[in-house]
């Protein structure tokens, strides 16, 4: 498999120029969007027809475009993928299974851009070899096959669905945000938005954390979600965002930009940290980490760990005891979770037991069955005891080629003024992969999202970066 920058050369790509985005259809969709995103996270949303009725229509417009004209309609879509990352609220539970909206819009939006390959103006981008793309299709096609393999077994439908689907749909967005992301404006208003949005968020968990308002342990320790997610989950997602920010501000030439940045990804680690979540400071200090092996102004870095580390010395002793607790209750059930999930995997080493199998492990009595999907609190636990060593060795082969390219292109392209966003985008996918090794991270509709569109901001931004390249060495 070919590791060489050529997967970066831009062709053709450099003929598709800015559009203008001030057209009035775009101003009704992003309207008609803010509309259904504070309307599904109200209280008389809850049920499915009310979601459906606010969720609907923009999103019946929004295809229509794209169908009309792909080149914008996948230009807004790249925009309206991160509000769907951002709105916890377009989520049913059907059964046993939870649907996502962005789920079903990706499975549209990736046919209409196989469609697309008959316009010039998207073939040359759908042509374009993705970083670890071969990983990505034989792992697709072997969970394809190990999914037919257990409906001839007869496995649950609704438990293979729950996992499977989100596994092999969120690394796919890459392509959909290649597609729309054709110009640095889109890319700085798709950031802008996502960053102002989980600014908000993080405010919000800030302020209960203050006034109590939060769930209460036995000790009186309070942790706190604003609302958003799960409350580990909320905050290994603004723990993400606070590095996508630390990584452009770092790398910007302007020293306002940089210490807005600076204050910025503090804000977001602080809503992090009220969330109590031990998972939140290990990943953040793994992106930190990888910031600090690039060769830019690690002091604004140095500055962020000072900061983080005054916080958790500063914080309340039920705080830090909590984030220092190797012996309570979570850690006595994650250890039986990391039992269970050894045992069962190897068992079925090569193949695993297939989609929606689980099973516990108790000593003199053996593995038995869960009765629901996998819930070890280990993402790659959870792959390996479903579709075994081959599934992992690819998935993880693919995340492993798309990391690896990007911190090839920071090498050859240091004074690119995409970098940035490419070495922020690197660093918060590293913490959400390193917590998913503790949460579950890579195929939960509230969170996986983040993942793909991250993946799909960096690898658009390597594109736009390289692009702008050829066109400066052709004048």
């Amino acid at each position: 498999m070919s590791n060489q920058p050529a997967v970066y050369q831009p062709t053709r790509y450099a003929e598709r120029r800015e559009s203008d985005p001030r057209r009035g259809a775009y101003v009704f969709l992003v309207l008609s969007w803010l509309v259904s995103g504070l309307g599904a996270n109200m209280p008389f949303a809850d049920s499915i027809i009310a979601k459906a009725l606010l969720l609907v229509p923009p999103v019946a417009i929004s295809l229509l475009l794209v169908l009309l004209n792909p080149r914008d309609g996948f230009a807004f879509w790249s925009f309206g993928l991160s509000l769907f990352v951002t709105q916890t609220g377009y989520q049913i539970d059907a059964g046993a299974i939870r649907f996502s909206a962005m789920e079903l819009v990706l499975v549209v939006l990736l046919l209409i851009l196989v469609w697309s390959r008959r316009q010039a103006a998207f073939a040359a981008v759908i042509a374009l070899r993705m970083p670890g793309q071969t990983f990505l299709i034989v792992f697709a096609a072997y969970s394809v096959l190990m999914f037919a393999m257990g409906l001839v077994r007869g496995d649950q439908l609704p438990k293979m669905l729950s996992e499977s689907k989100g596994f092999l749909l969120y690394p796919c967005m890459t392509y959909i945000l290649l597609a729309g992301l054709w110009s640095r404006k889109l890319l700085r208003w798709t950031v802008l938005f996502i960053v102002a949005w989980y600014i908000s968020v993080s405010g919000s968990g800030i302020w209960q954390y203050l006034h109590g308002e939060g769930a209460r342990d036995w000790d009186g320790l309070v942790r706190v979600s604003a609302g958003y997610a799960p409350i580990n989950t909320y905050g290994i997602t603004l723990m993400a965002v606070s590095l996508l920010v630390l990584g452009i501000a770092i790398d910007s030439s302007e020293r306002s930009t940089r210490i807005a940045g600076a204050i910025i990804a503090f804000w977001l680690f602080l809503g992090a940290t009220v969330s109590v979540s031990r998972t939140v400071w290990v990943a953040f200090a793994c992106g930190t980490l990888l910031l600090l092996a690039g060769n830019v102004r690690k002091r604004y870095t140095f500055g962020i760990i000072g900061l983080a580390l005054s916080t958790f010395l500063l914080a309340p002793s039920l705080v830090t005891g909590r984030l220092l607790q190797l012996s309570d209750s979570s850690t006595v059930d994650r250890s039986f979770f990391l039992s269970s999930a050894l045992h069962a995997w190897s068992e079925r080493l090569l193949t695993g037991w297939g989609w929606g199998n689980a099973y516990w492990y108790l000593p003199g009595v053996g593995l038995f069955p869960t009765g629901d999907i996998p819930w070890y609190h280990n993402d790659y636990l959870n792959l390996a005891v479903q579709i075994g060593l081959i599934g992992i060795v690819l998935y993880l082969g693919y995340w492993w080629q798309v990391l690896s390219a990007a911190q090839r292109w920071l090498k050859e392209h240091a004074g690119s003024s995409f970098s940035g966003y490419v070495r922020g985008s690197q660093a918060a996918l590293v913490a959400l992969l390193v917590a998913a090794a503790f949460e579950h991270v890579l195929w939960r509709p509230d969170i996986a999202g983040l993942v793909g569109l991250l993946a799909g901001l960096m690898i658009a931004s390597m594109y736009l970066g390289s692009r702008d390249q050829v066109e400066v060495e052709a004048v």
